[in-house]
């Protein structure tokens, strides 16, 4: 599991630390706060973050609208909330011309903060084909987790949690939620183990029974006469309607 990366660009130090505060509350990572343009893009690069806080009115000649456009026209599609004071409104017209997830007017609370924060990744994850989220079009919170192309978003307390989807040993049916293992941690996801199945890799991950969907590419052994396979010492009993297009799927990886 890896949590959400979130970089501040903010030139007023009392906001920057307003900020910092929230982004603790909210258990997500701060990778970085900076105030110009010049150390945005050297953290940019560096640390790779999923979503950028970016002030309109920052340190240096360039703003925080022309830095989204320079990110834009690079194809860089980070997540970007753009922040502003209330007197910065005349900056709205040429921010809606910009890819972005989000628009903070100072001050804000962590409510707004963490409501925009969770819009952002929903709005990321309708422009993901292989998405499984409805009913965006009137948000009232948080009810479906998401699945991107390399990434599950689960929402835990106040925050969404970021799941590696090669990071998954198996996922486990219970009846219309699912129970998601990794190494270190279980989840529970509001989706049903055959709504998962059909938005997964069909390559990597393969049902073995009614109960069970294994990640292929951390077998460790298959035992044949007894239907049995192995991720370590988890043992999964193989069904007789799933074995022959297990197997099928096992030669192609090999």
């Amino acid at each position: 599991m890896s949590n959400i990366k979130i970089l501040i660009v903010e030139d007023d130090p009392l906001f920057a630390l307003d900020l910092r505060m929230l982004i603790d509350e909210l258990e997500y990572e701060l990778v970085g706060v900076v105030d110009n343009a010049t150390n945005f893009f050297e953290e940019l690069e560096k640390q790779t973050p999923d979503l950028v806080l970016m002030d309109v009115k920052i340190r240096g000649q360039l703003t925080g609208i022309e830095i989204a456009k320079r990110m834009r026209a690079s194809k860089n599609d980070t997540a970007i909330i753009f922040i502003t004071s209330f007197d910065d409104r005349k900056y709205y017209d040429e921010i809606k011309d910009i890819p972005h997830f989000g628009y903070l007017i100072k001050p804000f609370n962590k409510l707004t903060l963490e409501s925009t924060i969770e819009l952002a990744v929903m709005a990321l994850a309708d422009e993901n084909k292989t998405t499984q989220q409805e009913g965006n079009e009137n948000f009232e919170g948080w009810t479906n987790d998401l699945i991107l192309q390399n990434h599950i978003f689960i929402k835990r307390n106040s925050k969404l949690e970021k799941i590696k989807i090669d990071d998954i040993i198996f996922i486990q049916s219970e009846g219309n939620y699912c129970v998601i293992s990794t190494e270190k941690k279980k989840y529970a996801l509001k989706m049903s183990l055959i709504k998962v199945k059909k938005m997964l890799d069909s390559k990597v991950f393969a049902r073995v029974n009614k109960r069970h969907v294994l990640n292929m590419n951390l077998i460790t052994s298959i035992d044949l006469p007894s239907n049995k396979i192995n991720v370590n010492d988890i043992s999964f009993s193989m069904g007789r309607t799933y074995k022959e297009g297990l197997l099928k799927k096992l030669k192609i990886l090999s």
